[in-house]
């Protein structure tokens, strides 16, 4: 059931991502190239938690595998 929750949690750090992105778009139409640099930055800090997390994952269920295969 964690797992679940993590997930789920993930999927609502890339929602949140895609909003700050798609405010940053309006920003950048606005010509707010400072507030639209800020917000990217957010952005990609909160992908990159959720890459990190998905590529821990990843290597653990790897690790699993080779493990029981011996």
């Amino acid at each position: 059931m964690k797992e679940t929750r993590n997930d789920s949690s993930k999927a609502i750090v890339v929602q949140q991502s895609i909003s700050i992105l798609n405010q940053a778009v309006n920003k950048l139409q606005e010509n707010d190239y400072v507030s639209a640099q800020v917000m990217i930055g957010v952005a990609k800090h909160l992908l990159d938690e959720v890459q990190i997390d998905l590529d821990h994952y990843l290597t653990i269920q790897r690790l699993l595998k080779d493990t029981f295969k011996s």
